[in-house]
């Protein structure tokens, strides 16, 4: 009698990682965008949060291989789940890289490289409509996450 072999288990760290990076990755956003009126006042670390940016990057990186890897053995269900967390990882990758590109530039502006106004619009923008094509996969990623976690 032949074996199934699943990957549940790995599909479950997998998505306990995604979680921990998407919290980096927000915790990132609000120290960007949402500072209060006393931080006018305070130097913005925007080269620490650009190498955070970076890291996730990588850790992503390391993700999406784990997956194919899953995908190329694993059974119908593990692959179906497989590509709704490829999904949403790939859309994850392309807002932490526009998140690690706007404090980048930030990090430049700060050392007094030219970044205008307008280009920091310009990349805000992008990165914004990345967060929103990313929010509405979070829907199937959040069913994905009950089915596996519970």
């Amino acid at each position: 009698m032949n074996k199934v072999v699943t990957y549940q288990e790995e599909l479950r760290e997998i998505l306990l990682t995604m979680n921990e990076l998407l919290s980096k990755h927000v915790e990132i956003h609000d120290k960007v965008f949402k500072r209060g009126l006393l931080s006018i006042f305070k130097r913005i670390p925007f080269q620490e949060y650009a190498r955070e940016g970076s890291r996730i990057q990588s850790d992503i990186k390391v993700l999406q291989s784990n997956l194919s890897l899953i995908e190329m053995d694993g059974t119908k269900e593990d692959i179906r789940i497989v590509n709704v967390i490829k999904d949403y990882l790939s859309r994850f990758a392309e807002s932490v890289n526009k998140l690690t590109q706007i404090t980048k530039s930030l990090t430049n502006k700060a050392n007094g490289v030219d970044f205008s106004y307008k280009e920091y619009n310009a990349l805000t923008e992008e990165y914004n409509e990345c967060e929103q094509y990313r929010l509405l996969l979070g829907d199937k990623m959040n069913s994905v996450g009950r089915e596996l976690l519970n």
